[in-house]
C-alpha cells in the first residue's frame, strides 16, 4: 500500500478511470504510479487495447521535466528496434496534462520475476534476457542514443519469452545534443549507475556507461545482491564513485569462468576497460556461453525462450482460471491487478509479496531526499481477463463410479467408454492402466477436456510441464466440464506451479469438499494433499471414512499405507497394501509398492514374482522389466538372464542395457549409450530423463577419477536445466552443486554457503527440517570426517535402518562410517548391499558393498568384508579406471581374501 503522503495524487489519478481521452481512449483502468508518471491500460475506439502514461499534475508546470516526459517519444521511436517499447501517439488532454500511448504488453516486469524467484534468477535465462537487451542497446548505441537507466525494473518479459525495453525519458544523444538534462540534478537509478555517470561526468558518459548498467543488472539478477550494497543512499553513491565492483565470482563461485570474465568486464571502474558498445557486449556474452556450454548455445538458449513463454503464459491463464470465491489471503492475491503480480505470487516460500515490495515495484528508483533522481512507472500492463463463474453448489449423492461417468461431455461415445474405464482403474488404484486410458481417450478425442483434467491431476509421474499443458487444455475447454470438475480445474492450478503451492492446493481443495462432501474423487485428491503437507491426522480421518462409505476403495487402502509408512508403522503399510490388493488384484500401483518394498527389504524372489506379473499387464512399464531384472540378478541369477529380459522388450528402451553396461564394468560402452540418449532427448518432453541420464553420466565419470571434468559439467548441465519450461529443480540443483564439491570444484566453505542458500529457498527455518533435506544437504555431500561429524549432528531422529529407503541407508551408512562409527554404519550399509537394486542402481549398489567390506573391515569381521569386495571386483574388476575396484583389489590383497577361497576377478 503506497504511504499516505502519495494518496492525494493516486485519488486523482483514479479520477480518471472511466474518462475518454482525445474522444479516443477510454481509460480502463490505473496500472501504478511512478516519481513522473501514471499509467492506465486503455482502449482504442476501435477496440486496440493500449496503454497511457500520463504526467502527474503536479510536474506540469515544471519545465525542465516536461521537456523529459515530451522527448521519449522521439528518443523510442528514433531507436528503431523490435524489443525497444515505442510511442503510439502524443498529445494534451482538455485539462493540460501531456500523455504518451503505448502498447499494452503481456507479461511480467523483470524486476517482479528476480523478486518472485528469492531474487536469484538462473544464468541462462538472465542470459537469454540480456541478449535481447544488448541487441536493443546494441541498436540505440549505433544511432548515438544512450539509455542512461537500464535496471531490471526497466525491462519486459512477454508472454512469448522475449524482453522488451523500457523507458526511454531520460536517455541522450551521445553527443549531448538534446539532452533535457536536470541541471544540477543526478539522472538515472544510483544502484545501476557507472562511476562517471554517478559522479556527474558528463564527458566520459557514453555506452560503456549502458554497458555498465547492463552487468550491474546481470550481477544483482545472478547474486541477489546489488553491486555496491550500502545503508544508505549516500553511501551508495560513494561507493559507487570511488570502488571497483568486486568479482561476480567471488558472490556466485560456481559461475562458469568465462561467464565471470565477462561481468567483470562489464562491471571495470574505467569505462575504457568495459565493453565499448551493446554490440560488443551482445557478442561477448555470446562467446562466455559458447565456451561454458561447450558450443551448445542456441538450442539452450531457445528452450530457454520457450520456458519463459511457457511459464508467463500458464501463469497468465492460472491467474485468470484458478479463482476462489471465498476470501483468504490467496484471494488477495488472485484479484489484484496483474501489472501487479510478478512471479512473487508463485514464490517459492509460497507468499504473496508484501505491501513494501508492492509499492516497491510502482515507485520504481530510489527516492534521494538530496538529490532528485527522475524515475517513471513501467509502461506495461496485462490484460485482464474476466475469472470464471465460482464452480455451484450441487449435491454428488450417486454411486462413485457411476457419478464420475456421468459429468464429463464428449461427442463420442469411444472416448467416453475409455475415459470411464480410466476413472474405474483409477477407483481401483490402477494408475498407469487409468493414464493410459485417458491418454486412449484423448487420441480419440484430443479436446476431451475432463481426461485432460485427470492427466494432469494423477500423472505424477509426468514432468510438470506436461501436467501444466493437460491442465491449460482443460482450461480452453472448461465449459465441458461439470461444477464439479470446473472446481478441480480451478483448485489444481497452484500444484502445478513452478514451484508448486500445495499450502493453497490444499486450501482450495478443502473449499470444493465443502461443496461436494460425497465426492470420492474430491476426498482422494484431498486425502493426498494431506499427506504431501503432513497433515497426518487429518488424512487419516478421510481415508477412515472413505473406506467406510467404499471398503472396495482400492485408493483408500493405499493411502492409508502412505499414511502408516509417515508414522513408521510398517507393518501396518504392509497389511494396507494387502488389502489394496486383496479389493483389486488388478491394481498395478499397490503391486508397484509392494515390490519396491521387498527389492529394498532384499526380498528378491518375491520381487520377481510380484514384477512378473506387473510385466504382464496391458500398460506394463519398462521400470517394471528393470525391477524384474534387479530382483533375478538379487536372487543370483547372471547378467545374461537379464539382457535376455531387455532383448524380448519390443520396445528396447536404452537406459536398461546403459544399467547392464555399467553393472558389468563397461564404462566406455556406457558413455557411448549415454552420448546416445542425450541426442534424443532434447526435446522438452523428454527432459527429466535427461537430468537423469546426466546425472548417471556424472556419476560415471566420478568412479572413473575424471574429477575435473565433473567440475566443468556440473554448472554447465545446471544452465541447461534452467532453460527448460519447468527450469532446474531445487533437488537438482544441490545435487549438481554436491558433485561440484565431491569432484573439487568447489571449496568446503562455498559449497557451506550454496547449502544455506539452498535450505533457505527450501523453505527451512531450521538446519533441517526432515531427513529428505537431511540427505541432500549434508548426507550426500559427506566428503571429510568433519563433513560426517556436522552431519552426524543434525541427522534426524526418524533415520532409522527401517524406515530408510535404498538411498538413504546406503547414505546414513557411509556417513557413519566417515566418521568412524563403523559398527554403526553396517546395519545401514548391510540392508543397502543386499537390496536387490544392482540392476535399478548398479552405482550406488556396488559402492555400497564396498562400503560394506570397509566396515566389516574395520570391526574385523575379515570374511565378510572378503565377500563384500569380491561383489566389486567381480562386477568392475576389468576396469583398471575404476575407484572402488582400485580401492577393493587394494583392501582384497592386504587381508589376503584369496586365503579365504574368494575369487577377485570376474
Amino acid at each position: 500500500m503506497l504511504s499516505s503522503p502519495h494518496e492525494p495524487i493516486r485519488q486523482k489519478a483514479r479520477a480518471r478511470i472511466g474518462t475518454m481521452v482525445g474522444e479516443k481512449y477510454r481509460i480502463d483502468r490505473l496500472i501504478g504510479i511512478g516519481g513522473m508518471a501514471a499509467v492506465y491500460a486503455a482502449t482504442h475506439r476501435n477496440g486496440y487495447p493500449v496503454a497511457i502514461k500520463f504526467l502527474l499534475e503536479h510536474l506540469l508546470h515544471d519545465a525542465q521535466i516536461y521537456r523529459l516526459f515530451s522527448r521519449e517519444a522521439y528518443i523510442a521511436n528514433a531507436v528503431e528496434h523490435p524489443l525497444a517499447v515505442p510511442i503510439l501517439d502524443d498529445g494534451v488532454d482538455d485539462d493540460g496534462c501531456a500523455f504518451l500511448i503505448m502498447p499494452l504488453l503481456h507479461g511480467t516486469s523483470l524486476q517482479a520475476r528476480w523478486e518472485g524467484a528469492n531474487k536469484r534468477l538462473p544464468l541462462i535465462e538472465v542470459s537469454a534476457v540480456m541478449l535481447d537487451v544488448l541487441d536493443v542497446l546494441a541498436s540505440a548505441h549505433a544511432k548515438g542514443i544512450l539509455h542512461r537507466d537500464i535496471k531490471p525494473d526497466n525491462i519486459f518479459i512477454t508472454n512469448e519469452g522475449k524482453a522488451r525495453v523500457l523507458d526511454f525519458g531520460i536517455a541522450r544523444r551521445a553527443d549531448g545534443q538534446g539532452s533535457g538534462t536536470l541541471t544540477g540534478q543526478l539522472v538515472g537509478t544510483p544502484a545501476f549507475m557507472a562511476p562517471e555517470q554517478v559522479m556527474g561526468d558528463r564527458t566520459s558518459l557514453g555506452s560503456p556507461s549502458d554497458c555498465w548498467a547492463a552487468g550491474a543488472t546481470i550481477f544483482t539478477l545472478l547474486t541477489g545482491s546489488l553491486v555496491h550494497p550500502a545503508e544508505s543512499a549516500g553511501a551508495l553513491l560513494l561507493a559507487a564513485a570511488t570502488q571497483q565492483a568486486p568479482s561476480v565470482g567471488a558472490v556466485r563461485p560456481d559461475l562458469p569462468s568465462s561467464v565471470v570474465r565477462f561481468v567483470d568486464k562489464a562491471l571495470a571502474f574505467r569505462p575504457s576497460d568495459r565493453w565499448s558498445s551493446g554490440l560488443e557486449m551482445r557478442d561477448g556474452l555470446q562467446a562466455a556461453l559458447h565456451e561454458a556450454l561447450d558450443g551448445d548455445v542456441a538450442d539452450t538458449l531457445a528452450r530457454a525462450r520457450a520456458g519463459l513463454a511457457a511459464e508467463l503464459s500458464s501463469n497468465g491463464n492460472l491467474a485468470a482460471t484458478t479463482g476462489d470465491p471465498r476470501p483468504n489471503a490467496f484471494d488477495h492475491e488472485l484479484r489484484r491487478p496483474r501489472a501487479e503480480m510478478g512471479r512473487d505470487r508463485w514464490s517459492p516460500r509460497g507468499t504473496p509479496a508484501t505491501g513494501a515490495q508492492r509499492a516497491r515495484r510502482l515507485l520504481g528508483s530510489l527516492g534521494l531526499a538530496t538529490l532528485a533522481i527522475v524515475s517513471t512507472v513501467v509502461p506495461f500492463a496485462i490484460a485482464n481477463r474476466p475469472s470464471p463463474p465460482a464452480p455451484t453448489s450441487q449435491p454428488m449423492d450417486a454411486a462413485p463410479v457411476e457419478m464420475a461417468r456421468s459429468d464429463v461431455a464428449t461427442t463420442d461415445p469411444k472416448a467416453q467408454a475409455a475415459f470411464d474405464m480410466g476413472i474405474q482403474q483409477w477407483h481401483d488404484a490402477s494408475r498407469y492402466a487409468a493414464i493410459g486410458s485417458f491418454e486412449h481417450a484423448l487420441e480419440i478425442d484430443p479436446h476431451f477436456a475432463a481426461a485432460h483434467l485427470f492427466l494432469a491431476a494423477i500423472d505424477i509421474g509426468a514432468s510438470v510441464y506436461d501436467r501444466r499443458t493437460h491442465h491449460q487444455a482443460a482450461t480452453e475447454q472448461r465449459n465441458q466440464l461439470s461444477a464439479r470438475d470446473r472446481a478441480l480445474l480451478d483448485a489444481f492450478g497452484p500444484a502445478i506451479a513452478i514451484p508448486p503451492d500445495y499450502k493453497s492446493y490444499q486450501e482450495r481443495l478443502q473449499h470444493v469438499r465443502e461443496q461436494f462432501p460425497s465426492d470420492w474423487i474430491v476426498a482422494n485428491f484431498l486425502s493426498r494433499v494431506y499427506i504431501m503437507n503432513g497433515e497426518l491426522a487429518r488424512a487419516d480421518e478421510l481415508v477412515k471414512r472413505r473406506l467406510e462409505d467404499d471398503p472396495s476403495e482400492a485408493q483408500a487402502w493405499l493411502h492409508q499405507s502412505a499414511i502408516a509408512i509417515h508414522l513408521r508403522d510398517f507393518k501396518g503399510a504392509a497389511a494396507s497394501l494387502d488389502q489394496c490388493i486383496q479389493h483389486s488384484t488388478h491394481s498395478d500401483f499397490c503391486l508397484h509398492r509392494k515390490m519396491m518394498r521387498e527389492l529394498g527389504s532384499g526380498q528378491c524372489r518375491e520381487a520377481e514374482q510380484h514384477a512378473r506379473v506387473l510385466v504382464t499387464l496391458p500398460n506394463a512399464r519398462d521400470f517394471w522389466t528393470s525391477a524384474l531384472a534387479s530382483a533375478i540378478v538379487g536372487r543370483g541369477g547372471s547378467i545374461d538372464t537379464a539382457r535376455e529380459l531387455f532383448d524380448n522388450n519390443a520396445r528396447h528402451p536404452t537406459g536398461q542395457y546403459l544399467n547392464l553396461s555399467i553393472l558389468s564394468g563397461s564404462f566406455d560402452k556406457a558413455q557411448r549409450r549415454l552420448d546416445a540418449i542425450e541426442s534424443n532427448a532434447r526435446d522438452d518432453a523428454k527432459a527429466q530423463y535427461r537430468e537423469y541420464t546426466d546425472d548417471i553420466r556424472i556419476g560415471v565419470l566420478m568412479e572413473l577419477g575424471e574429477y575435473d571434468k565433473v567440475s566443468r559439467l556440473a554448472p554447465s548441465y545446471a544452465m541447461k536445466y534452467d532453460a527448460r519450461p519447468t527450469g532446474t529443480s531445487s533437488r537438482t540443483k544441490i545435487h549438481l552443486l554436491t558433485f561440484q564439491y565431491l569432484a573439487g570444484g568447489l571449496s568446503r566453505d562455498a559449497f557451506g554457503e550454496h547449502r544455506k542458500t539452498w535450505l533457505s529457498e527450501a523453505r527451512s527455518d531450521v538446519e533441517v527440517e526432515n531427513l529428505e533435506q537431511w540427505m541432500l544437504a549434508y548426507g550426500e555431500s559427506a566428503k571429510t570426517r568433519d563433513d560426517a561429524n556436522d552431519a552426524l549432528r543434525i541427522l534426524p531422529e526418524d533415520a532409522t535402518e527401517e524406515g530408510l529407503d535404498f538411498s538413504g541407508r546406503f547414505t546414513v551408512g557411509r556417513v557413519y562410517l566417515l566418521s568412524g562409527h563403523a559398527e554403526k554404519a553396517i546395519p545401514f550399509l548391510d540392508r543397502a548391499a543386499s537390496a536387490c537394486y544392482a540392476v535399478i542402481f548398479p552405482l550406488e549398489h556396488t559402492s555400497a558393498n564396498l562400503h560394506l567390506g570397509l566396515a566389516r573391515e574395520q570391526i574385523g569381521d575379515v570374511a565378510a568384508a572378503c565377500a563384500a569386495y569380491e561383489v566389486v571386483l567381480k562386477r568392475w574388476g576389468k576396469e583398471p579406471r575404476s575407484v572402488s575396484a582400485r580401492r577393493a583389489r587394494e583392501r582384497y590383497g592386504a587381508l589376503g581374501c584369496a586365503k579365504h577361497g574368494a575369487s577377485p576377478t570376474p
